[in-house]
């Protein structure tokens, strides 16, 4: 598996150079560019300041306004509920004026930043609920066939990596002797299918040793608005990690894959 390792290494050398830093000495704000895709599939920024022990992180906003202006809001009950989901499951902060935040003790920056990335994210893949299209996301309706078809499933399970950092994966279905990881995508792209790749080389070692179970993966990709790429295919099947296609969900198999975790 040394090719592995060596891919994992061209990522890590990837992210470094395409990471950008600027710090402010006036107001002590600085401003971290990562090659992450934004809701116009510009590059996130992460603003940072410290403030003695701890250090701020924040969206500026960006985010949240983004996506105003595309059409959504979280005025019903159902988006209010959405929007909680996310900061609970990141231990982030919206506050009224829509800016992203989280505090952390300094020793805690790569997690924290981790986290508020995760969110960042997740936020802008709410970009396809609009006043006009389908009031839930693509992440319930996966849960909701997994429930249909009685497919023992824990959601939103976040597990330690090698480096100290924690990952957070969509579901986890789990039997006597293996575990299965399961990420469902909306939209795949490059960003989001390396950060899926670099969790997985993270935390599956781990993850074997304190179960002394198998851990695989399944990604479940919404292929109905946009086809997936074939090259993204190949980096997923070339690590044995599963390829589920939203389209055929009730074909047997597709249900095949997740028949030993069924009720």
């Amino acid at each position: 598996m040394n090719w592995l390792k060596e891919e994992v290494e061209r990522y890590y050398d990837w992210l470094k150079q395409n990471t950008f830093v600027q710090e402010d000495k006036d107001t002590g704000w600085g401003v971290i560019s990562m090659p992450f895709s934004g809701l116009f599939n510009d590059n996130i920024a992460i603003y940072v300041k410290r403030d003695g022990n701890n250090i701020m992180l924040s969206d500026d906003g960006d985010t949240i306004t983004s996506l105003k202006n595309v059409g959504v809001t979280f005025s019903s009950t159902h988006r209010k509920a959405i929007l909680d989901r996310i900061s609970r499951n990141f231990g982030i902060k919206v506050l009224k004026n829509g800016e992203i935040t989280k505090s952390v003790p300094h020793e805690q920056f790569p997690q924290g930043k981790h986290d508020i990335l995760q969110a960042i994210m997740e936020f802008s893949d709410l970009r396809n609920i609009s006043s006009r299209s389908v009031s839930s996301l693509f992440k319930e309706d996966v849960r909701a066939y997994f429930k249909d078809n009685r497919i023992n499933v824990n959601p939103q399970i976040m597990l330690p990596g090698k480096s100290g950092i924690n990952f957070t994966f969509d579901y986890l279905l789990s039997n006597f002797d293996s575990e299965c990881l399961v990420q469902t995508f909306n939209v795949l792209d490059k960003p989001r299918l390396a950060q899926f790749l670099f969790g997985m080389d993270e935390v599956k070692e781990n993850r074997q040793k304190t179960t002394e179970k198998s851990l695989s993966a399944i990604t479940i990709i919404n292929d109905e608005d946009n086809k997936l790429k074939e090259e993204f295919s190949t980096a997923l099947t070339s690590r044995n990690y599963g390829v589920l296609l939203w389209s055929e969900r009730n074909s047997q198999k597709f249900k095949g894959n997740f028949k030993k975790f069924a009720a």
